[in-house]
């Protein structure tokens, strides 16, 4: 997607039309951190607009297994999927002392819904917890838990004005990631995290044609996967549109 993107509600938004079907698709890149979630309130007024409108809402999640599905997994797995959650629980960790908020966590944007907005009818179409450590070698989720682990302990360890230059870069580069030095693992990481996970959204799309070839969408995902979701659809016959 080389044209720039059409700028709604603070965070970029895409929308893309079939020829042949009546419905259009809108992707709403996700800024997963932000020091001041405003967008996410104005985002939610967007999606709600079009779900009023008969869009279909889709958007990913990432989700955590239950006690009983790790019970039936066996010790590699459960050990993978440890260091899964290590690397969220210090990314977040993180993101409270650089003072930035998480999407899932602002009261005006939570996909459970709350006093400030109504999610119901809303579908998580994203690949599991469980299905990602299954797909990822061992090393690689073991090494991304251990980097940001130390990221973790750097960061406490700053002074407030260190913190704030800190801030100010994460948001620059959109990212709490600390790229792994030489990662022989950085390809199949990028293929699960992003192009796996782009593959269930188009593929939940697909699905939902088929009981209405003229449905409207709207997803809601993270920046890094606007590219691929969009080139995705333009495969499947949609046309970029550039509003006015």
């Amino acid at each position: 997607m080389s044209d720039r993107l059409q700028i709604e509600s603070g965070l970029p938004i895409v929308r893309y039309q079939h020829p042949e079907r009546a419905g259009d698709v809108a992707l709403v890149g996700m800024v997963h951190w932000l020091p001041d979630p405003t967008p996410y309130d104005e985002a939610y007024q967007y999606i709600a607009a079009r779900q009023d409108a008969g869009s279909t809402i889709h958007y990913e999640l990432i989700l955590s297994a239950e006690e009983d599905e790790l019970e039936q997994v066996d010790r590699l797995t459960k050990l993978k999927y440890d260091a899964l959650q290590r690397r969220e629980r210090a990314a977040r960790h993180i993101a409270d002392l650089l003072e930035l908020t998480h999407q899932t966590d602002h009261q005006g944007f939570r996909y459970h819904g709350n006093d400030n907005m109504d999610t119901r009818g809303w579908e998580n179409h994203d690949l599991t917890a469980l299905e990602i450590v299954q797909r990822l070698p061992s090393q690689c989720l073991t090494e991304r838990a251990r980097r940001m682990t130390e990221v973790l302990s750097l960061v406490r360890g700053l002074r407030p004005d260190q913190r704030k230059g800190l801030r100010e870069f994460i948001l620059e580069e959109g990212t709490l990631d600390d790229p792994v030095p030489d990662d022989p693992h950085a390809a199949v990481y990028e293929k699960v995290i992003v192009g796996d996970r782009n593959e269930v959204a188009l593929q939940a799309v697909e699905r939902a044609l088929q009981d209405n070839a003229d449905a409207s969408f709207t997803l809601i995902w993270g920046l890094a996967h606007l590219p691929g979701i969009g080139i995705g659809l333009e495969k499947r016959g949609y046309n970029r549109v550039v509003d006015n």
